[in-house]
């Protein structure tokens, strides 16, 4: 079986890009998030303003973590990042 390449599962994020941590996953084309991973099971929650969306403080870390997700859960993701008040 041909290992599948994360640019096929994960969209909106440039490692060259000055993103500004903290980061979030989404799942595509919803208002999903991861909320928690804890070994094999992973746990989402709704809403871009959910307290309980887990958050990542570097790109790295966001998509480690993103990997292990579409390893349990393989669909679309995208990594985001949390956008203070201004």
């Amino acid at each position: 079986m041909e290992a599948v390449q994360r640019e096929e599962y994960v969209a909106h994020y440039d490692e060259g890009d000055d993103y500004q941590a903290p980061f979030i996953i989404r799942v595509s084309g919803t208002c999903e998030f991861v909320s928690e991973i804890h070994g094999r099971r992973i746990e989402f929650c709704e809403g871009w303003d959910n307290p309980g969306i887990v958050e990542f403080p570097t790109l790295e870390a966001a998509l480690e973590a993103v990997d292990q997700v579409w390893e349990l859960e393989p669909m679309h993701f995208s990594i985001e990042t949390v956008l203070g008040d201004i």
